[in-house]
């Protein structure tokens, strides 16, 4: 299959690595916001890099679309003004927020148009061919596009599944909480532990191997049955030195403590329904405004 790439995100340039180490082969990109730092990656993976007019001369079977959300309403008309419309050209975009219909201009015609979203992080430009590899990807697109778009996926060792437009933005959001929401945390975790013990990289080395365990366990166990630790034993005294040493800190950090521990609550009342006293103890502790003073 020929392709052409709009677009040279992380992601975009990625995919298109895939696709080319897959035996695909790629006709030209062009990227709507010509970034000093988007040519390099085009330039090593032979993506032929073109300007605007060159571009929309091409003639490929796939239309990957990998610019940025906010870009692709816009995007979209401007192919459309270009003639893309009335193209035989299978159209797919790779947000994991937008459903398909932000497509509509350009898919009108006939059923052609279709959007896959991998579930991995792409920090960088992976240019290994190989990214796909057992990776869950989600696809929204009719039964005709749908078919080909998947086996072209798992052909390049992807997990494709389902999902429906009206339940994109939930879905994206989902993603984001268990990835870019728990940098967030383990960030906060180090900050904390820095303060205590400061250990340089090392302090990442020991959150990261606990922060893995504790994957894991939710991957085999689920999160009820993986809950450890303080809220879900009912230690009422070890909440509360928490609570003080975190206030030492910022505020911020107890805010967080707060808001996640009221959340396992939830979790540990499900796991253990006979200790109903001892966690309205605890979340006394958490929704009391001030933080409860510990010897020093």
């Amino acid at each position: 299959m020929t392709f052409a790439l709009l677009g040279l995100s992380r992601a975009g340039v990625s995919l298109a690595s895939c696709l080319k180490a897959a035996g695909h082969s790629c006709l030209g990109a062009w990227s709507p916001h010509d970034a000093g730092n988007g040519r390099p990656p085009a330039a090593e993976l032979g993506l032929n890099y073109a300007n605007w007019e060159d571009w929309c001369g091409l003639s490929p079977e796939l239309l990957l679309l990998a610019c940025s959300d906010q870009a692709m309403p816009e995007v979209v008309q401007r192919l459309m003004a270009a003639g893309w419309g009335e193209r035989d050209v299978l159209v797919l975009h790779v947000s994991g927020c937008l459903a398909l219909d932000v497509l509509a201009p350009l898919t009108q015609r006939e059923p052609r148009g279709a959007a896959i979203h991998p579930l991995r992080a792409f920090p960088t430009w992976d240019l290994s061919g190989d990214s796909l590899k057992g990776v869950f990807c989600a696809l929204e697109a009719g039964s005709q596009c749908g078919e080909l778009v998947r086996e072209l996926f798992e052909g390049m060792g992807a997990r494709v599944f389902s999902i429906a437009g009206a339940h994109k933005a939930a879905y994206h959001a989902s993603a984001a909480m268990a990835s870019n929401l728990v940098l967030a945390l383990l960030q906060e975790a180090e900050d904390v532990l820095s303060s205590a013990a400061p250990g340089g990289s090392q302090v990442r080395e020991i959150l990261g191997c606990l922060a893995s365990q504790v994957v894991e366990e939710y991957r085999c166990r689920g999160a009820r049955d993986a809950l450890t630790g303080p809220v879900e034993r009912g230690s009422v005294a070890t909440v509360k030195a928490h609570l003080a040493a975190l206030a030492r800190l910022d505020g911020e950090s107890v805010s967080l403590y707060r808001a996640l521990s009221r959340r396992l609550l939830l979790l540990a009342r499900a796991k253990n329904p006979g200790a109903e006293e001892l966690y309205d103890r605890i979340r006394g502790v958490l929704e009391s405004p001030d933080p409860p003073a510990t010897p020093e």
